[in-house]
């Protein structure tokens, strides 16, 4: 994977696995319906990868092909893991490029990137996927033609065929199989307490470190 193309005049480089890597909120396949911290990490590895969601994986494999059959449902799981993309080279990502976190001079030209709450070591096609699924304020068109100059893989029909093709799949079975989370939700609310904002509202207890037990777990029933 080539990764040569320019980045502020200065050659971009990328790296292998940092030595010392931290498990990443997996906001690609597991990307649960909750604030993060999220329920499932991101693996060096693809089979490290798949083991953090394969649970979900054999439940929505077993309903999709309506069978209880671990053979089956093993060889599936397996034909899912063949056709994934190598995540490899893991490349520092910011994870939010949307208009508002791209700075521009009256030259038109990118004086800093801000919000980097998302950041970390991810997959080298992490960066577009994570701009095309989450980021909502257009900023796609903006974008869109800068993607081939970081990496010719990085090009519209090529990510096509090598990544958004072979992810997918992995998240449609992902996500049939349905689950409960437990320990989260609980808000503590207060009163309206300003003259320009005179109305009450609450703070999610998980976002401020008050649940330390939430739960995910696969729903029995399905």
């Amino acid at each position: 994977m080539n990764f040569a193309g320019p980045v502020g005049g200065q050659p971009r480089t990328n790296s292998t696995l940092p030595s010392r890597p931290e498990p990443l909120d997996d906001c690609v396949i597991g990307n649960c319906a909750v604030i993060r911290p999220k329920c499932k990490q991101i693996g060096s590895t693809t089979e490290k990868w798949f083991e953090n969601i394969a649970a979900k994986i054999r439940v929505g494999l077993s309903k999709i092909h309506k069978t209880k059959d671990p053979v089956v449902i093993e060889e599936e799981l397996q034909k899912l893991k063949d056709n994934f993309p190598d995540p490899e080279p893991y490349v520092l990502c910011h994870g939010d490029l949307s208009f508002e976190n791209i700075m521009v001079n009256e030259d038109n030209k990118i004086t800093e990137i801000i919000d980097w709450e998302h950041p970390g070591y991810y997959p080298w096609w992490a960066e577009r996927w994570a701009h095309r699924c989450l980021t909502l304020d257009g900023s796609d068109h903006l974008i869109e033609p800068l993607w081939s100059r970081l990496s010719p893989d990085m090009e519209t029909e090529k990510y096509q065929s090598r990544v958004t093709d072979h992810v997918l799949p992995v998240i449609e079975v992902y996500e049939v199989c349905h689950v409960t989370y437990h320990n989260y939700g609980n808000w503590w609310l207060r009163p309206a307490f300003s003259k320009c904002e005179p109305w009450a509202g609450g703070f999610l207890m998980d976002a401020m470190g008050g649940e330390q037990g939430r739960i995910h777990q696969i729903d029995k029933h399905q």
